[in-house]
């Protein structure tokens, strides 16, 4: 059974834990995933069985505004897989049913990625459908 889970890339590891960090000092209701850590073949089968699903957004934002009813995120590293099919996916299913989700571009350094996704979040808090 191949492994659905690919290791995370590390500079991706520290955006979100980055993120995680503002998000947590802004008070804003969110949760990560953690499908894209790589514990080996037994863990990602216990994952697939728990529910995990390949292509899930990084972050999900529990704060309905603008008409959604939460924001998705999938954080990428520069240099990152942008044409993920799973995650484009996910990202047209929670469109349809009412949240606003976001991939981030490939091509930011890591502090301009964590200013995308500050800017992306702050915009959604005030109601933007941009």
């Amino acid at each position: 059974m191949p492994n659905e889970y690919p290791k995370r890339n590390n500079e991706e590891s520290k955006l979100q834990a980055l993120f995680a960090g503002w998000l947590d000092s802004q008070g804003i209701l969110f949760n990560a995933s953690m499908a894209g850590v790589n514990l080996g073949i037994g863990t990602a089968v216990t994952r697939h069985r728990m529910g995990a699903k390949a292509g899930f957004p990084d972050i999900m934002i529990f704060e309905a505004r603008g008409g959604y009813h939460g924001l998705a995120l999938e954080l990428k590293a520069m240099g990152g897989d942008d044409k993920n099919r799973k995650q484009r996916i996910w990202q047209e299913f929670l469109q349809a049913r009412g949240y606003k989700s976001l991939i981030m571009p490939t091509n930011l350094e890591l502090l301009e990625g964590l200013k995308w996704l500050q800017d992306e979040v702050e915009k959604y808090l005030q109601g933007s459908r941009k």
